[in-house]
């Protein structure tokens, strides 16, 4: 499953955005449905949103053998902030949940940002305008707060890259449209040397 000589790992909600990531870095190759791999960099999907399905997924997983790689969270979220755009990546510098915050490092060629976790998407501009009022620009997700918590609790350092999949002016849908995967494709440079 995890290859010896790979030195980042990422994980990925969707296949959509595993895919995403898979097609920019050079020679990543599909090994099965949920995997694929390169000669540095492996990307692993369980393909389902929120806490459940990432948690059934990790605990499956061999977490002993990521204490020496890179580990990384990597996908879409939504931004309640129209001056984001589509495609946009960023380094997540704090992630929250509910009333609990934790710090992160972050990988530092990319902007940093907080990410908010909910248990349910916010599709509502209204909810949208009222998470931008409480805590600014950020970016809401389903993953990122149990990510981060999960590795804690293992003892094993992670980060999070997320990129703009919908604002409140853009919709999400999939496949991603051509304007999110143009801008990602311009801002894929940013993330670290793969």
């Amino acid at each position: 499953m995890l290859t010896s000589d790979c030195k980042n790992v990422f994980f990925c909600p969707f296949k959509a955005e595993a895919e995403l990531l898979a097609a920019n870095i050079p020679d990543c190759r599909k090994v099965n449905s949920q995997t694929w791999s390169s000669e540095k960099t492996m990307i692993f999907t369980w393909n389902g949103a929120g806490f459940l399905p990432m948690q059934k997924f990790l605990d499956c997983f061999p977490i002993e053998k990521l204490k020496t790689k890179n580990i990384f969270l990597f996908g879409c979220a939504g931004s309640v902030d129209d001056s984001h755009q589509p495609g946009q990546i960023f380094s997540i510098n704090q992630v929250k949940f509910e009333k609990e915050s934790i710090d992160l490092d972050t990988v530092k060629e990319i902007n940093a940002i907080i990410v908010l976790t909910k248990d349910a998407p916010v599709q509502s501009n209204i909810l949208r305008q009222n998470i931008f009022e409480k805590h600014g620009s950020c970016l809401i997700d389903m993953e990122s707060f149990h990510f981060i918590k999960y590795f804690n609790k293992h003892l094993i350092e992670s980060k999070i890259i997320r990129f703009v999949s919908d604002t409140p002016s853009f919709q999400f849908r999939l496949p991603f449209a051509k304007e999110l995967t143009g801008r990602f494709a311009t801002e894929y440079g940013k993330l670290p040397n793969l």
